[in-house]
């Protein structure tokens, strides 16, 4: 009997009345489905991935270095230099003793008023060559509460017949601590001292810079060096408004016009510019020449990105159309791949942002050393992260954007169709007929065919390659730049070797003695004064070089830029260099202008305005006609300056003849206080040029 029973189905157990169930199956989104290709992309071209992680990651890194250098340095300079109290005034005089630097610190403007001997003697090195050093006797070292000088190492404060040298001026003594160091004075004296300890006074300009160390010693000393105890520096600072410039240069006028009736007298006065180092003057622009070094790296990799992107989109042209034949849309697409490159800027940032921390804290450690202070603490500025990731990540998608949406805009047919060849079969163009008869084999003739072909792509590449080397060469060229402006204002200066004496000697007789002196091409003497700008409200302005010389000089030649040069006839003639006519309102070519020397006002026409090369921090050399100087100050055919013009002009030479030129001075009574050759110039500026330069 046939059964009348039926198969049983699989939900036989099921409820009446209920649906059927269907098996789940789990598929991704597409939201997942774009990372995955993006991750798949990222890993089948690991060679490519990495080269572009690199390109982008080197552009964030010099990016963060040079600005995370930029906020440390910019952020702890003035706390550290805040630290050491700088002096709201420096007033230069002629001798002054304790009691008069008490009377002034007793004015209700002034909170403290410190003496201080400041001088040049000379040091003998470890290679038996004298030169300069810069030494300063205190009033009191521990109780000073004004340019507050820290000790280093060693001994402290300087003892009897000791001297202590500033921490980054030690290796231009080429001594040792405990070694003895040979001082000559101006008046010739000679005397051996204990080097017995080091200093850290960050209230002078680098001795990178200068190229002179620093040394320190008790007033004592002074006395056995043969030198006054008495003080030829003021320091003031004032009670209130210390940030205040035009306060602290009334205040400090005031204690000039003190001064004077006590009968001291007054050089010119010093104000510098409240709570900033000398170096800020001139710092900002070493670090934007960086800083756009830094941001033309991030341009390069910008332009990687697009070539690399560019190559990417057009390798999977067939996979845009296949995506598209399917109901993709372009922004779907162009997502795809944006997710592509911006995790090509997350492994670059993960790459490039603890680098260039560890970077920027080195550099700015080392730019630390270089301005003479303890970077104490390295701190990771949250602006600096901020703007590196946004560099990371917005730069990328920005340059790949084009690239991206321009690819993927083609219709399907022409996506699976593209077959890299021009479209109707193989057309002769201008390019193909020139490239057919070039003698050249057939191989490099379709090598050159297919590079022409993709215009936009050649294009793209020799922008990065040209970027890259422009970027390069630009730094050579300023490298190069530099070194000529170098060799040029040494040429300019028209001395090889310079002495500046003790005191005014009769020109004749310091003409009489270098004639002895063998390998003199040359030799002038000049007068030396320093002056003050007079400004129209009868205030000091800056202070300023005067170069009294003869007006057929041979041995200086200026770079006029307006104007005219001084003629023998001139009197009140003054030349002056642009940068003074450029910071001072009084000074223009044709005007008159007011400047106290030797301690009388003293009217001159600028007749001419010159280029020079000076550090931005130094005082303006101004010239003037020495006949008429001396017969002005009252002191006729006296010079305090040579200047020598060597037969053959080298490092050892200059040494040699300068040497050979003090022995012969001094034998005829002639004290030398300082020298100074172009061979020392050359190398200190050189070695300033290789830190910007290298960095």
């Amino acid at each position: 009997m046939a059964s009348s029973s039926k198969t049983t189905p699989p939900d036989l157990g099921r409820a009446a009345g209920s649906q059927p169930s269907q098996r789940r199956v789990s598929r991704p989104s597409f939201h997942g489905i774009r990372w995955r290709k993006a991750w798949r992309d990222l890993w089948l071209h690991k060679l490519r991935s990495l080269l572009v992680i690199l390109s982008i990651a080197v552009g964030i890194f010099a990016f963060g270095m040079i600005l995370g250098a930029r906020n440390t340095i910019t952020t702890e300079l003035p706390i550290h230099y805040m630290s050491v109290v700088p002096a709201s005034a420096t007033l230069h005089t002629s001798s002054i003793d304790d009691a008069v630097v008490d009377s002034i610190e007793r004015l209700p403007e002034i909170a403290v008023a410190t003496g201080r001997q400041s001088t040049i003697v000379r040091f003998l090195n470890g290679d038996g060559e004298w030169h300069d050093l810069q030494l300063f006797a205190l009033e009191d070292y521990d109780n000073s509460g004004i340019n507050i000088i820290h000790p280093y190492l060693g001994a402290w404060p300087p003892g009897e017949h000791e001297i202590l040298v500033e921490r980054n001026s030690l290796y231009l003594t080429g001594a040792d601590l405990n070694e003895e160091l040979l001082l000559e004075t101006s008046n010739g004296q000679q005397r051996s001292l204990a080097l017995s300890g080091l200093v850290h006074d960050m209230n002078q300009l680098p001795a990178q810079v200068t190229g002179t160390p620093y040394g320190y010693v008790n007033r004592d000393t002074l006395e056995w060096l043969g030198l006054s105890r008495d003080f030829n520096e003021l320091q003031l600072l004032v009670a209130e408004e210390r940030f205040d410039k035009e306060h602290i240069t009334r205040s400090a006028e005031e204690v000039r016009d003190k001064l004077e009736k006590a009968g001291a007298f007054v050089y010119w006065t010093e104000v510098p510019d409240p709570g900033e180092h000398l170096v800020e003057e001139f710092l900002p622009t070493i670090i934007l020449l960086l800083t756009t070094l830094g941001l033309l790296a991030l341009l390069l990799s910008a332009f990687l990105v697009i070539n690399v992107i560019t190559a990417v989109v057009t390798q999977q042209q067939k996979q845009i159309g296949i995506m598209k034949s399917i109901g993709a849309r372009a922004g779907q697409i162009t997502s795809v791949y944006l997710r592509l490159v911006l995790l090509l800027g997350v492994a670059a940032l993960l790459l490039a942002i603890p680098l260039s921390a560890l970077a920027a804290h080195g550099f700015s450690r080392f730019i630390a050393g270089q301005l003479n202070f303890d970077l104490l603490e390295f701190r990771p500025s949250g602006s600096v992260l901020v703007l590196e990731i946004i560099a990371g990540l917005l730069i990328p998608v920005l340059a790949a954007l084009y690239p991206i949406r321009h690819g993927t805009r083609v219709t399907v047919r022409e996506a699976i169709q593209d077959y890299g060849l021009a479209q109707g079969g193989v057309h002769q163009t201008p390019l193909d007929k020139g490239l057919a008869k070039l003698p050249v084999s057939r191989p490099l003739r379709i090598s050159l065919r297919n590079t022409f072909r993709r215009k936009g792509r050649l294009a793209r590449t020799l922008i990065t390659l040209m970027l890259g080397g422009a970027i390069f060469m630009s730094v050579i060229t300023v490298r190069a730049s530099l070194f000529n402006t170098l060799e040029e204002t040494l040429i300019s200066q028209g001395f090889d070797v310079q002495l500046q004496l003790d005191q005014p000697y009769r020109r004749a007789h310091i003409a009489q003695e270098a004639a002895r002196v063998p390998g003199i091409a040359a030799m002038e003497a000049w007068r030396l004064q320093q002056g003050v700008l007079v400004q129209d409200d009868e205030s000091d302005g800056d202070s300023v070089i005067v170069y009294a010389l003869p007006p057929e000089t041979e041995l200086f030649q200026a770079d006029i830029q307006a104007g005219r040069w001084l003629l023998p006839e001139d009197e009140t003639a003054i030349v002056v260099p642009t940068s003074m006519v450029r910071n001072e309102a009084e000074v223009e070519l044709g005007r008159e202008l007011t400047l106290r020397i030797a301690g009388e006002d003293m009217e001159w026409n600028v007749t001419g305005v010159l280029e020079a090369f000076q550090p931005p921090i130094a005082p303006a050399s101004v010239y003037v006609n020495r006949e008429y100087l001396e017969r002005q100050i009252g002191d006729y055919g006296r010079a305090d300056l040579v200047r020598i013009l060597l037969d053959s002009s080298t490092g050892q030479t200059d040494l040699q003849v300068r040497r050979a030129l003090e022995d012969r001075l001094q034998l005829a009574g002639i004290e030398v206080r300082s020298t100074h050759t172009t061979s020392e110039d050359r190398d200190i500026f050189g070695e300033r040029f290789n830190i910007i330069t290298v960095i």
